[in-house]
């Protein structure tokens, strides 16, 4: 799995290290790479799909913030 670096908080990063993936230099907008399980990729997925449906309920929303669509799929 390859994932683009958006930012560069130190605690994310030592967790992506710890878990596996590795860089070039792990700098802003280069990319990590790392060996995803076929398990713990459903999970991430599980993961962010309840995360989805439940966005309306955090307390970090912003005002004015659109409504996600309902899932159709």
């Amino acid at each position: 799995m390859r994932l683009q670096i958006t930012h560069k908080n130190p605690r994310m990063m030592e967790c992506a290290k710890k878990v596996g993936f590795t860089s070039p230099n792990w700098d802003l907008e280069e990319e990590m790479q790392g060996t995803m399980h076929r398990q713990c990729f459903n999970q991430a997925m599980l993961i962010w799909e309840i995360a989805f449906h439940t966005r309306a309920l955090s307390p970090r929303r912003h005002p004015g913030d659109l409504p996600h669509p309902p899932n159709v799929g």
